[in-house]
């Protein structure tokens, strides 16, 4: 990762915004980041830190320490950092919770945290800006835009500060642990939890096949049990002999077979004898009826021989009453178009008589006409005198326009004079109360200085308080936890006796002598055991005991590790209240006299700029003078703008002279023209009406007279057809035979002449059909006599019970033996399956052994990848330490004592002078921490070679420097730079945080931070 530009807003000591641009310093390779003590140097690593995680760098730094005490209440604290990735550029924006005051009434609001990763590549620096960001990868939610980040970079929060920001500090302490605490620290700068998983998951793992292996025998052994057997061989024994009762069932249920087909087929031979004379006597019921319905049939028949005559004429009576229909028609429309004629002459009379009225009075209509002409003159008059009057109002508005002005410059002259009197006097007392303002303030930092530090030795004695404390608190949960888990432990062990003692006497109570034991295979049992508690619910309690055991050792475990935190917080707590001066006076006094100070202060109100009164004043002078100067000009103005509106006036009056007084107002005379032109064009409308409707009429009689000639043509016509209809239907009925009377009372017959048919015809087929089947039924009994069906029915019925119960036990059997065969072979294949699953679990079980100490070097998996990836760091920051040592020094691993060969994780410095090794706490400070930085950059670079995705373009080293400046000229902080140089020919940028006065000189290149009373700044110097 290469920074770009980093932007803090209202962040830590810097109250306003601040920008930091790396591009120069990137450039340079070697760079520093300089100030005192407590001017926000590590500050602008945090707001890194805070821009890419959303947390600090360091402990303390969260909440409400991130916003700046400098800062205005409405000046919202932010960070935004644009970085390069490669050839990729990304920008993040961040904001922390925060409140702002209320945008109506008083008090704040709650502002929530937010921010925002967008894709910047392709954009320069200068083309970013707030509305041109980027392409949108993540925003709002916070845990989204982390882990977007994370994934960019690679890593997360806890490895950034420890690979990034190298943390000189563990380091140094990592050199001085003992071996408990070294542990501890490479845990925290290694991430081996992949190792320890892998070593649980394999015990876990290995653990469970056993179980699986263990358990699955007992469940073989109980369904042997279950099934009544003692062993396979004693199983193998029953289903032989089960095999001999299943024949015999077998041969049983074949005779019954046999038996009940013959009492089935007796059966069906009785009923079909049965369904014989059933019939017989339901054929000749149903005969008897047919021969009682034949004279109705009989007289139908002849019904339907007179219907067919009378069918034949009623096609001439339908056109008959057609013909009389159109015929009623025909009269109804002669009638109705002899009164239509009759109407179009009384309306072409009115029509007439309307036109004549209108033409009457056309002398009216054209005086209408010119009074319309003389109202469109007088309105074109007007439009041409609109320009006139025009710029009479504009004459009358600049006359208004400068009178106003005039008046304004008076006023404002006026008030001039009155603020030149008031900034005399102001600026007078301006000049005594900053004189004394000066002296208060003074006072004010120096009482400043020493209640802050007042207040961080307070701090710390309560923190050291608060620590000591919680220690004692955690030590005491953790002497519960660990009684607690005592008593797990004897829980687990009585549970387990328990079922032990359980299952030997439910073993114990199955022998006898000369049986073989199913553990030992002994047939001597010297001494069984002759009671013992019921088997049911023991191995429940074991598991709920294993369980109990698991999280009382999880509790202690955790009990432990908050313990270890919190004595570390305590002995650092210590140190840092022991490196801290005791004030001069007790901070209440201070804090007092420090309340009196800034009363005074306040009492002289806000202060005051006399430069700018000074400057006030002289411009108030110079605007009176400018003022007066206007008066002049607006006078000469106004006399100007009032002598062209009376010329304007006297203008448009003459040009409106010839329109009448009453028509010179624009709306009166386009209301009057209204009026006459609406009622001109009513008189046209009305008559081109009058015209139009007596045309109409005219047309409308012709129309009329026509359509009353063809219907006089069509009622002769419709006369002649009825006529000859009548003539047709009367011959037709008499040659049929039939009077008219004897007609209308046929033609219900005649529609159900195919109906009665059908009927006459089927009744006849199925008289014939009844009197065959009869004679067919009494040729096939003959002489036979009727059977006992209910005899016959009861002798099958027994057979079939006889059948089912046979079969039913057949059944019976050959499930039990079928059940017995099942399980010897579920048995032999279970037994089988246990001893390949031995078989192949056994390199798993091997290897948890070995991954959990249970090799040579007694060492668990975790510790092992701890010492390999520590090798590696060792290596890497040997190439460093030689130069920096003038290659005196290398640091190696030692062997722990007493147990040989094997390596732990302790450091000693092996020192060619002598060409022995010995313990890192004796090296001098400046050797300590030139030994510290080579395992931080060694670390840094095992990092960067491990993962093909972390890239570590630029790193930073925080503080430090300060134990080289006393070697005494041993050129031990010039070795250091060159180092440091030689990295940054490696494509590497170091930026290192520093106060020592040395390294600045050296590097001059970097940011320098100013510490003011109104909070801190940031400036680039050496970038030339």
């Amino acid at each position: 990762m290469r920074p770009v530009l980093l932007t803090m807003q209202a962040f830590g000591p810097y109250a306003g915004r601040e920008v930091v641009d790396f591009r120069a310093a990137i450039d340079a390779g070697l760079f520093g980041i300089y100030g005192q003590t407590g001017s926000g140097k590590s500050m602008i690593f945090t707001a890194m830190t805070f821009a890419l995680f959303g947390d600090v760098a360091k402990a303390g730094q969260a909440g409400a320490n991130l916003r700046s005490d400098h800062t205005s209440p409405d000046l919202p604290t932010e960070v935004s950092f644009l970085f390069d990735l490669g050839e990729r550029r990304y920008l993040i924006r961040r904001k922390p919770e925060q409140t702002r005051p209320k945008q109506r009434g008083e008090g704040v609001t709650l502002m929530k945290a937010e921010a925002w990763l967008f894709d910047a590549t392709g954009q320069s620096v200068e083309d970013i800006q707030a509305d041109r960001p980027g392409k949108v990868l993540a925003e709002k939610k916070l845990g989204e835009v982390r882990d977007a980040v994370a994934d960019l970079l690679g890593y997360g929060l806890e490895q950034f500060k420890r690979i990034v920001l190298l943390p000189q500090s563990q380091f140094e302490a990592f050199l001085t642990a003992n071996t408990p605490d070294r542990v501890k620290i490479l845990r925290d700068l290694f991430d081996v939890s992949l190792y320890r998983r892998l070593k649980d998951k394999l015990k876990a793992d290995a653990s469970d096949a056993e179980r699986r292996v263990r358990e699955e025998r007992e469940i073989q052994a109980r369904r042997l049990t279950d099934a009544g057997f003692d062993t396979v061989e004693a199983l193998t024994e029953g289903i032989a002999t089960k095999a001999e009762a299943f024949d015999a069932l077998r041969a049983q249920e074949a005779q019954r077979q046999t038996e009940a087909v013959a009492a089935r087929k007796t059966l069906e031979q009785a009923q079909a004898l049965e369904a014989l004379f059933k019939n017989a006597a339901e054929t000749e019921t149903a005969l008897n009826g047919l021969l009682a319905q034949s004279p109705a049939i009989d007289a139908l028949d002849q019904r339907i021989q007179r219907a067919e005559r009378a069918k034949a004429v009623v096609d001439l009576e339908t056109a008959l009453i057609a013909a009389q229909k159109d015929l009623a028609k025909a009269m109804e429309n002669r009638t109705q178009a002899t009164k239509a004629v009759q109407t179009a002459v009384e309306k072409t009379a009115r029509a007439k008589t309307h036109w004549e009225e209108e033409e009457a009075q056309s002398d009216a209509l054209e005086a209408l006409r010119a009074e319309v002409t003389n109202l469109v003159r007088h309105g074109e008059t007007l439009e041409q005198a609109e320009g006139l009057a025009a710029t009479l109002k504009g004459a009358q508005a600049t006359a208004r326009k400068a009178k106003a002005a005039l008046e304004t410059i008076e006023k404002k002259r006026a008030e001039a004079l009155k603020k030149q009197t008031l900034y005399d006097e102001a600026l007078a007392e301006a000049r005594r109360t900053e004189s004394a303002r000066q002296t208060l303030s003074l006072q004010r930092q120096t009482l400043e200085a020493d209640a802050k530090a007042g207040e961080v030795r307070q701090q710390a004695e309560a923190d050291l308080a608060k620590s000591k404390a919680e220690v004692t608190r955690l030590q005491g949960q953790k002497d519960r936890a660990a009684a607690q888990l005592d008593e797990a432990r004897k829980a687990l062990s009585q549970a387990e006796a328990a079922l032990t003692q359980a299952k030997a006497w439910h073993l114990a109570s199955d022998l006898s002598p000369g049986t073989p034991c199913p553990v030992c295979g002994s047939v001597e049992h010297p001494a069984p055991a002759t009671e013992g508690p019921e088997e049911t619910g023991l191995a429940e309690a074991l598991e709920n005991a294993r369980a109990v055991l698991e999280d009382r050792q999880t509790k202690d475990n955790r009990a432990a590790q908050a313990l270890a935190r919190a004595e570390a917080t305590l002995e650092e707590r210590t140190t840092r209240l022991d490196r801290l001066d005791p004030p001069s006076r007790p901070l209440a006094e201070t804090s007092a006299a420090l309340d009196r100070c800034r009363a005074e202060i306040e009492a002289l109100g806000p202060a005051r700029d006399i430069p700018k009164g000074e400057t006030e004043l002289a411009k108030v002078t110079q605007s009176i003078k400018t003022l007066e100067t206007q008066r002049e000009t607006a006078r000469d103005a106004l006399s100007r703008a009032e002598r062209e509106t009376d010329a304007a006036a006297a203008r448009h009056e003459q040009a409106i002279s010839s329109v009448p007084e009453a028509l010179r107002d624009r709306p009166t005379l386009e209301k009057w023209l209204d009026e006459r032109t609406e009622a001109l064009k009513a008189w046209d409308t009305r008559l081109a009406k009058r015209k139009k409707a007596l045309e109409d009429a005219e047309k409308a009689l012709g129309t009329a007279q026509g359509k009353e000639d063809t219907a006089a043509q069509m009622l002769a016509d419709r006369r002649d057809r009825q006529d000859k209809a009548w003539n047709a239907f009367t011959e037709r009925l008499a040659d049929s035979g039939l009077d008219d009377a004897g007609f209308q009372a046929l033609k219900p017959a005649i529609d159900t002449l195919e109906a009665d048919r059908t009927k006459v015809t089927k009744h006849r087929e199925d008289l014939t059909i009844a009197r065959t089947r009869l004679d067919d039924i009494r040729d096939a009994l003959g002489d036979k006599a009727r059977p006992d069906l209910p005899a016959c029915q009861a002798e099958a019925a027994a057979a079939e019970q006889a059948l089912t119960e046979a079969t039913n036990g057949r059944a019976t059997a050959a499930s039990a033996l079928g059940q017995m065969e099942r399980l010897k072979t579920s048995l032999e294949d279970s037994l089988r399956q246990l001893a390949e699953e031995e078989t192949r679990t056994g390199p798993l079980r091997e290897l948890a052994t070995l991954c959990d100490a249970g090799n040579d070097k007694k060492l668990d998996l975790e510790t092992f990848a701890i010492g390999a990836m520590f090798d590696q760091v060792l290596a890497s920051a040997n190439l460093r330490m030689g130069p920096m040592t003038s290659h005196r020094y290398t640091l190696e691993r030692e062997e722990e004592e007493g147990k040989r060969g094997r390596r732990g994780l302790g450091i000693q410095v092996l020192d060619i002078h002598t060409g022995k090794a010995r313990p890192t706490a004796t090296l001098s400070g400046g050797e300590t921490f030139i030994a510290a930085l080579a395992l931080a950059l060694g670390l840094a670079d095992v990092v960067e070679s491990a993962s093909g995705k972390v890239r570590l373009d630029t790193i930073f080293i925080d503080e430090g420097f300060g134990s080289l400046d006393t070697e005494n000229g041993t050129g031990t902080l010039d070795q250091v730079l060159r180092v440091l140089n030689d990295l940054v020919g490696r494509n590497r940028a170091v930026g290192l945080i520093s106060h020592v006065p040395l390294v600045r000189e050296a590097i001059p290149n970097g940011f320098h931070v100013h510490k003011t009373l109104g909070g801190s700044q940031v400036q680039a110097r050496g970038f030339d």
